[in-house]
């Protein structure tokens, strides 16, 4: 299984904009008598800017009915905080939609959108009943418009993640001044809440393969800001974008767990868009400080045959891939193969001593060591049947492989870990009780290279 991450603004998947645009076509440039005048406004969720990251294997996947405007409610505020205009609408999955309300010309106003939200992804049954629960609710309330731009959001139930088929919901603001002319046009995007999550799962082995549950961690299980940070978006084409999502305090992480049920893999005949595709949507959410390797890990327990296999890897191991922000679309093409890294561990212990304990939980092995000492790590690939491969050093060679270690050597000064080409182990030293200052195991990471695979395995040593 290879692990590679193609990370896409949002953009052919989001809500660009609510485009608010006079539909008046001789609006005077001013009006003497200061009254209201009646506006039509466009509700709009045309694309920013088509995105260029997709490939062949695995193409985009477009925006579904649940990510597209299914309802909404807008409320227009003045300078002082006063609601002057309300409006909503329902629709059935649509890129458009359109306001109708009064305002006076040249007055300053901030017009609030919701879409999408229910009693699945909050705490209100329909936008109109969640905009209430923050005084907006009909004309001539009184709010704090910074109380809005500062408010949370925690998803009903304090759910983790939202499913394939739940609704998505959006928000956003934006600050205006009409002013009666020919064309005039104002536009606020509408940005959804979550990022989405798609893994696209090929196969390059003829065995039976069925997915049956994707675990993915460090992710935000608490609160994010209900209103999007425009200026923290990443842009089209910006694989790696360099700003941290802004969080609320208190925000706490946890691992997620997604079922799939019916996911049989196809083979991978590398032409088209054959691959078998989960998607979910999470929070925002860091990686950094949120777990001890400071990356993102997944996780997949799958079928092979009758026999069930859990792969963890510590992964996503590219260290650009340190955020997931709102609106995001995160593609993970995942390739299951025949191959099968394995760890062994070997040490001397005294006479009566114990030899080391490994356990392997999916990619996960724990040594556990009895004793101080030098040990032995043992690194191989192994295929599905447990024969282990035949290793050609030959450039070019079909089965060629090679593996590559690495640990925190300002850390674990002791370990001394070195490779030794002739048996083609790494060596090393455990002292008992020394795993680190705060009595952790030590993490050492090996990741095994073939056919433009790559499978990463994480080995922790730790005293019994």
């Amino acid at each position: 299984m290879t692990i590679r991450q193609i990370i896409y603004p949002f953009a052919t998947a989001i809500l660009t904009g609510l485009a608010v645009s006079s539909c008046i076509n001789d609006v005077p440039e001013k009006e003497d008598n200061g009254q209201p005048k009646f506006v039509s406004l466009t509700l709009s969720a045309a694309p920013l800017a088509p995105l260029t990251r997709a490939t062949a294997i695995f193409p985009e996947h477009q925006a579904t009915s649940n990510e597209l405007i299914q309802n909404w409610f807008v409320a227009i505020v003045d300078d002082s905080g006063t609601v002057v205009a309300l409006d909503q609408g329902t629709q059935s999955g649509v890129w458009n939609d359109v306001v109708n309300v009064e305002l006076e010309l040249y007055k300053t106003y901030t017009a609030f959108g919701f879409a999408n939200f229910n009693k699945t992804n909050s705490t209100a049954d329909s936008c109109e009943a969640f905009a209430s629960s923050l005084g907006l609710s009909k004309i001539g309330d009184k709010i704090n418009i910074e109380d809005i731009n500062n408010a949370l959001y925690s998803a009903n139930g304090d759910k983790d993640f939202l499913s394939s088929e739940e609704s998505i919901p959006m928000t956003g603001y934006l600050k205006f001044t009409p002013k009666g002319t020919v064309n005039e046009t104002f536009a606020i995007e509408v940005v959804r809440l979550y990022s989405r999550v798609e893994f696209a799962f090929v196969k390059q082995t003829t065995d039976n393969i069925s997915i049956t549950e994707i675990g993915l961690q460090p992710i935000n299980a608490g609160s994010v800001f209900l209103m999007p940070k425009y200026e923290e978006k990443p842009i089209p084409d910006n694989k790696y974008p360099d700003v941290t999502p802004t969080l609320p305090d208190g925000v706490y992480y946890k691992p997620i767990t997604v079922g799939i049920q019916n996911s049989d893999v196809p083979l991978d005949k590398e032409t088209t868009d054959i691959s078998e595709r989960h998607r979910f949507y999470i929070k925002e959410s860091i990686a950094e400080g949120n777990h001890p390797t400071d990356h993102f890990h997944i996780g997949i327990t799958l079928k092979r045959g009758d026999q069930t296999e859990e792969i963890a890897t510590y992964a996503l191991a590219d260290d650009d891939l340190k955020f997931f922000y709102r609106n995001d679309y995160v593609l993970f093409p995942i390739v299951i193969s025949d191959y099968r890294p394995m760890l062994n561990v070997y040490d001397y212990p005294p006479i009566g001593g114990y030899p080391v304990q490994v356990e392997n939980k999916g990619t996960e092995f724990y040594a556990t060591f009895s004793s101080s000492g030098a040990f032995d790590i043992d690194a191989r690939l192994i295929d599905s049947t447990g024969k282990e491969l035949t290793v050609d050093d030959t450039p070019g060679a079909d089965k060629t492989y090679y593996v590559q270690c690495d640990y925190d050597k300002e850390i674990y000064k002791g370990l001394n870990l070195t490779y030794d080409s002739t048996t083609r182990r790494w060596n090393g030293y455990f002292e008992m009780g020394a795993e680190n200052k705060v009595n952790e195991p030590i993490v050492i990471t090996f990741t095994f290279n073939i056919d433009n695979l790559k499978y990463t395995r994480t080995l922790y040593l730790r005293s019994k």
